[in-house]
């Protein structure tokens, strides 16, 4: 696995490198601020930072660092990935290109390592063959570059599939409980994760069991903390979501800055985007479809169905493609 992984790598930092200066000036701009830091690089660094690793520096990248060294100033800041970009203020070094690096790290190290958990993952459930046949499947995933640079995206695949493995050992299992709280750190990564709650409130209605409500709670808990770190910073004198009956800065965020919303998204010019997003999205309704008999895999299955559901009908859907941990 270990073969095809590092040349894919080596092709997409290839493809970086020779890859024209994009539209979008916001990485330059960003990264003059920090020409004191480039110059107290190594030759060697200064190298890879200015012909690759900077040009990964665009869209969530530019959020991630930027809280990483200053920490958050607006509200909408606080919905991005909390602690993805503590982890990174954490690497320690105050050269804003450490951190980038740093981070560049984490991801692949993190991606790769996904990959070896899923391939354990699924050969507790099918046969060698489609166990490795989905650990390749990981390697190649449709969120290409995103588990490359500095996202949030292949830790918490990570955190996923291993909290999944964890349980898949059963109630009676000490790892049943970490699993819980695996979760509950991935949802401090990706809000999205909060769905995996469903698999805990399966398992505690179907088993009538206790350890699985109380393996959910983590998650709770951390959904609790989402909710009040932000509201103790803004209320009640921010108003509006502060004024809701459920203060989410999370959801008002997502519908208010973003435009998520139920078929919100459903308009003639976001058709190509959902032309982008439909392979995904059949291959994960296949996959529901065809498993459906799978007794053990229910609450997964139900997870991934109410994601489909929510994906396709209230976010932006091409951003399918980029939630590998599903």
């Amino acid at each position: 696995m270990i073969v095809p992984f590092v040349l894919l790598k080596l092709a997409q930092l290839l493809i970086v490198y020779f890859a024209p200066a994009p539209f979008d000036t916001s990485t330059r701009i960003f990264l003059d601020d920090y020409t004191e830091d480039y110059a107290e690089l190594p030759a060697s660094l200064k190298w890879f930072v200015s012909n690759v690793a900077s040009k990964l520096v665009a869209w969530d990248a530019i959020y991630f660092l930027k809280l990483a060294t200053e920490g958050p100033t607006f509200e909408h800041e606080y919905v991005f990935g909390p602690l993805w970009w503590r982890l990174l203020a954490s690497i320690p070094s105050a050269n804003i290109f450490y951190k980038l690096l740093g981070g560049l790290l984490v991801s692949n190290v993190s991606h790769y390592l996904s990959c070896v958990v899923l391939y354990k993952l699924t050969r507790r459930y099918f046969d060698e063959r489609t166990a490795r046949n989905s650990a390749y499947l990981a390697v190649i995933q449709p969120s290409g570059i995103f588990s490359t640079t500095i996202y949030a995206e292949s830790i918490t695949q990570l955190l996923c599939y291993t909290a999944l493995l964890l349980r898949s050992y059963g109630r009676k299992s000490p790892r049943y409980f970490l699993s819980g709280i695996l979760i509950a750190i991935a949802f401090g990564f990706r809000s999205n994760c909060l769905l995996y709650g469903i698999v805990y409130l399966y398992d505690t209605v179907a088993g009538q069991s206790l350890v699985s409500l109380v393996s959910g709670l983590p998650l709770f808990f951390a959904l609790c903390l989402s909710i009040y770190v932000p509201y103790r910073e803004f209320c009640p004198e921010r108003g509006e979501w502060c004024l809701s009956a459920a203060p989410s800065l999370v959801s008002y965020a997502q519908s208010h800055y973003w435009g998520n919303g139920f078929l919100t998204y459903f308009t003639v010019a976001n058709i190509p985007l959902f032309i982008i997003a439909a392979p995904s999205l059949l291959i994960l309704a296949t996959a529901i479809y065809r498993l459906r008999n799978q007794r053990r895999l229910r609450p997964i299955l139900l997870t991934s169905l109410v994601y489909l559901v929510v994906q396709l009908t209230c976010m932006h859907v091409q951003i399918i493609n980029r939630k590998i941990e599903k």
